[in-house]
């Protein structure tokens, strides 16, 4: 598989993807640890085969890519770039978290300050890292972009 191996880039974007159908529909991602193959499984257009999710569950070869809340990048991240980024302003901000909308009121909040590119990058940033953690810990092997 050398021309085909699973780069960052894929691994990111079938993650986003995943991510992007939370609220709409079910989409399951798994990746082969000996290939690097994505197999993706949505029941936005149709019922997903619960038969083949379930052999891919069973199979030692394939893992299931993880969500957000199980990569540990919710709320965790946007304090840890409070306590970096503006520490000064963290009463603000967890005002915003005790309401509905807080991640639409945080990004305007950071939009008005100037740093909301800063925001993207920083998470952006933690996302990858935990990632190719996550593939690391599960014997996927991940090509990286060289420097």
């Amino acid at each position: 598989m050398d021309g085909d191996k699973l780069t960052i880039q894929k691994l990111e974007e079938a993650y986003d993807i995943a991510q992007s159908g939370m609220d709409m529909c079910q989409i399951y991602v798994f990746i082969s640890k000996s290939t690097g193959e994505i197999c993706f499984f949505s029941d936005f257009d149709e019922e997903i085969d619960e038969a083949e999710i379930e052999r891919l569950e069973n199979d030692d070869d394939f893992v299931k890519l993880p969500d957000k809340s199980e990569l540990d990048l919710g709320s965790s991240v946007v304090w840890e770039f409070v306590d970096r980024e503006i520490p000064q302003l963290k009463h603000t901000v967890e005002s915003f978290f005790k309401k509905r909308g807080a991640y639409s009121k945080f990004k305007n909040f950071l939009d008005n300050l100037g740093i909301l590119d800063k925001w993207y990058t920083f998470d952006e940033n933690r996302t990858r890292k935990a990632l190719l953690e996550w593939a690391r810990e599960n014997d996927i092997e991940v090509q990286e972009p060289e420097d």
